[in-house]
């Protein structure tokens, strides 16, 4: 459900896990998911990362169907996220959100755990759903998107659950970039590749990296855990 490729500095590694590549996360995407960073991280020198999802999606959250119509996987499903936003938040080299698609819920969250965020233009729409599936937000994912987000589209995302097109979330200053290539997503990734390679330099003290992001995202990482 998760491959990992490289092209020069760049680990690339693009999730294409369940039905239509939807890329849920419940435990067997979770644990393919730290395998994946667990391969990335023990490779040496200056790198950088570009996460990206596969056809109409980047993801689109949490497992609904493991969590339950009585919402009892939520607790189990929260905590191993919890952990995987703590760890790509750390993340001991820069790394880029490609938004491909469709960003919904822990999608989305994963997606504001990169440093980078990087869109294809008019590719699916970025969503925070908790209050229409009847969620609330835990101390640790309520300080990640406030360390993210402006407090207006954090309001917006939260107690709307607005569905941001590519334009409205760069304007929102949800994302970085918008890259447009005429619905071309292997061109889309070849432009977010070449920018994660101009942050490959970034790393030359990989460790640092890692403690400067701690210095910047304290409340959330003392949140998460």
């Amino acid at each position: 459900s998760i491959t990992v490729s490289t092209a020069g500095d760049v680990f690339l590694m693009r999730m294409h896990g369940g039905d239509k590549n939807q890329s849920v996360f419940n435990p067997q995407f979770g644990k393919d998911f730290n395998n994946a960073l667990d391969y990335i991280q023990k490779q040496k020198g200056k790198k950088s990362l570009v996460l990206t999802g596969t056809g109409k999606f980047f993801s689109a959250g949490l497992d609904l169907k493991y969590m339950g119509k009585d919402m009892s996987g939520a607790l189990e499903l929260s905590k191993m996220v919890s952990k995987i936003y703590k760890r790509l938040l750390l993340f001991n080299m820069p790394t880029i959100a490609a938004i491909n698609g469709h960003t919904f819920g822990a999608g989305a969250f994963i997606a504001m755990c990169c440093d980078w965020r990087v869109m294809r233009k008019d590719a699916g729409k970025i969503c925070f759903p908790e209050v229409k599936i009847g969620l609330n937000i835990s101390e640790g994912w309520r300080e990640l998107i406030s360390l993210k987000l402006t407090p207006s589209t954090l309001r917006t995302s939260i107690l709307t659950a607005k569905q941001w097109t590519s334009s409205e979330a760069l304007k929102g200053e949800m994302i970085d970039k918008v890259i447009d290539t005429n619905n071309d997503n292997d061109k889309f990734i070849q432009k977010c590749v070449g920018f994660g390679q101009s942050l490959t330099p970034l790393a030359h003290n990989r460790e640092n990296y890692s403690r400067l992001k701690m210095d910047l995202y304290y409340p959330a990482v003392n949140g998460l855990n």
